[in-house]
């Protein structure tokens, strides 16, 4: 059973919550007793009438022993009649890391797989933890089952996929017989695009542009445009190379400093070897440097171009070029080089599950980052607040 579940003293942490329980039943809300289908048994749960949130109905199921306070996500009961998982195991939790990583986005792979994997190594301390980083986030709602698959955010038509849609798409365009611009929006990408403006008709003629990152999640939640999955590159990119090594997809890295896309390639020989790195170039190019630099890619014929220029560049670079680039796919990665190269270490996990990998960044590079996060922060704010007056919702 789950280490914060059904012990006396676990039980006794609930009861100072039952007045908010109490609020509930004011509010007309009523729980009946209902058996759920849970691995080979059953559990008879307090469920709400309305088939609504569980909501602090959870509470008498942690007074009743049938509930932990930390375990795998009762949205998971359908699949634990099936499932032969070692998460059926434990009582179904208030708190779940599938959950938790849902609210922000990150729930990239099956529920069912990240239950798995947290209850392999679970513990006393990886479960308070685990309650902490929820409770830090249990103002954000999950997305909706059903999301439009385009939305429009600060003037930008934005795909909505989950990252395995995502990753559907951009395998396909590899095969393109024209070139597939993608880019990725993020709150820094916004306020470039205020203050550029060949860099915002840019993102608008991308073929594909899709969200990145904590901050344009929380505008789509003020701005009832709900995102589904936050599909940055740097998450991207080690499932794509996954895909594509199965047909030896011919791959460019073009960006960073020099030395950097080198690093790139060598992680990806590890990583995922059935791709064929056919070229690397760093990002300092001079002027008579670009066109033997356009001559190359098309005799490389790569089918994915990483480029790696940063801010707008990479973008107005693509755009000003799109007549003399070869076919296949051409993605926008920002700083992911410094990442795979080793260059830069990315956010531990637990605070990319808060939203927080942006405070690292900073930690990382005050001297570089601070403009962009402590000022550039409430600069976006104050864009998604004037979207938000200019969309009326506030009536």
């Amino acid at each position: 059973m789950g280490l914060l579940g059904t012990s006396w003293w676990q039980r006794l942490g609930a009861i100072p919550c039952l007045p908010l329980l109490a609020w509930e039943v004011l509010r007309g809300r009523t729980a009946r007793r209902q058996l759920v289908c849970w691995g080979p048994s059953q559990l008879l749960l307090w469920m709400p009438d309305d088939q609504g949130p569980l909501g602090f109905f959870a509470l008498l199921n942690l007074l009743a022993g049938t509930m932990a306070w930390v375990g795998p996500s009762l949205s998971l009961r359908e699949q634990a009649a099936q499932a032969d998982s070692r998460w059926c195991d434990f009582l179904p939790g208030v708190f779940s890391l599938s959950d938790l990583r849902q609210r922000t986005g990150i729930a990239f792979s099956d529920r069912a797989e990240i239950e798995d994997q947290y209850a392999a190594t679970r513990g006393l301390k990886k479960d308070l933890a685990l309650v902490v980083r929820s409770l830090l986030v249990s103002w954000l709602p999950p997305a909706p089952p059903v999301c439009p698959e385009r939305l429009s955010l600060f003037g930008f038509n934005l795909a909505n996929p989950t990252m395995a849609e995502a990753l559907d798409q951009l395998v396909q365009w590899t095969q393109a017989p024209q070139p597939r611009l993608v880019g990725f929006l993020n709150a820094h990408c916004i306020n470039v695009s205020y203050r550029n403006c060949e860099y915002r008709e840019t993102l608008r003629n991308c073929d594909w542009l899709l969200s990145d990152g904590f901050g344009l999640r929380l505008a789509g939640l003020l701005l009832q445009q709900p995102i589904r999955d936050n599909v940055n590159g740097t998450d991207l990119f080690p499932p794509l190379c996954d895909r594509l090594q199965a047909n030896a997809t011919r791959v460019f890295l073009f960006g960073a400093k020099p030395g950097v896309a080198e690093a790139v390639a060598q992680w990806m020989a590890v990583h995922a070897p059935g791709l064929e790195v056919v070229g690397v170039q760093h990002g300092f190019l001079a002027a008579d440097q670009q066109e033997p630099f356009l001559q190359r890619l098309q005799q490389c014929r790569p089918q994915l171009t990483l480029v790696a220029l940063g801010v707008p560049a990479q973008e107005l670079w693509l755009q000003r070029n799109r007549e003399k680039l070869p076919p296949g796919l051409y993605l926008a990665v920002g700083g992911l080089f410094d990442f795979y190269s080793g260059q830069t270490p990315r956010a531990p996990q637990w605070l990319r599950e808060i939203g927080l990998e942006w405070a690292y960044r900073l930690w990382q590079e005050p001297g570089r980052m601070w403009k962009r996060y402590l000022v550039g922060n409430f600069v976006f704010a104050f864009h998604a607040w004037k979207e938000y007056r200019k969309q009326g919702i506030h009536r």
